[in-house]
């Protein structure tokens, strides 16, 4: 897939930034416009496309990225009120600006002919958007690897929880499963990929048995069995 220059520069960088290639170009290129005028205009394979502002994106990436910093806190055995603490110091507006300046993210912004100026929002909605574009590319092991590389998992609240678990890593700590939360959320979580498994393995079963009939419908045609 090609983009006009303006997009594939913006996404190049981003990419270098968070240390992510992203499979769908687009995606990214979402995460970072913020324009709704002709800035916002797109050739993608000799088609011209307007490509959405990240707004949407955005919503989705605070919503996931708080479920998996929710998961080290639950992992980590933390009272309830560390919760309230790491959400407002690592995925507040505040932070996640001071996150994409830092980083030099809100220099890949795409904005609104006329505009100069990148707003702190901006930058905010922006970080959001690409958390959120890397789990749908991604996956949450995708999500969690570039949270930590930005920094966001990193506090002395977590320092028990080592090396930022990925999202199905096993909880550590000494407790009673029946009613730990993290040992509850990990039985959950390895559910999920046992259904997962099962459904392709299901999968698998019926579009092998076509094949397996395959040699009986031959004889059949040439008058056998």
């Amino acid at each position: 897939m090609t983009f006009c220059p303006r997009f594939s520069r913006r996404v190049s960088e981003c990419e270098s930034i968070i240390a992510y290639e992203f499979s769908s170009k687009s995606l990214c290129a979402q995460a970072l416009n913020t324009a709704a005028d002709s800035m916002s205009v797109c050739v993608m394979d000799g088609s011209i496309k307007k490509i959405p502002k990240n707004d949407r994106l955005a919503v989705y990436g605070d919503a996931e990225a708080a479920a998996y910093l929710c998961s080290l806190w639950i992992k980590g055995g933390l009272p309830k009120h560390c919760w309230t603490t790491l959400r407002r110091d690592l995925i507040s507006n505040d932070n996640l600006t001071r996150v994409g300046r830092e980083h030099g993210l809100d220099k890949c912004i795409n904005m609104n002919g006329g505009t100069t100026r990148v707003s702190s929002g901006m930058v905010a909605t922006a970080v959001e958007a690409i958390l959120g574009a890397v789990e749908i590319d991604g996956g949450r092991d995708a999500l969690a690897q570039v949270m930590k590389h930005l920094g966001l998992t990193e506090h002395a609240l977590l320092g028990s929880v080592p090396s930022q678990l990925p999202w199905n890593s096993p909880v550590t700590s000494t407790c009673d499963p029946g009613v730990c939360l993290g040992c509850l959320l990990e039985k959950r979580q390895k559910q999920v990929l046992c259904q997962r498994g099962c459904h392709w393995n299901s999968l698998l079963t019926l579009l092998e048995e076509p094949l397996r009939q395959a040699p009986l419908i031959m004889d059949w045609g040439h008058g056998g069995i």
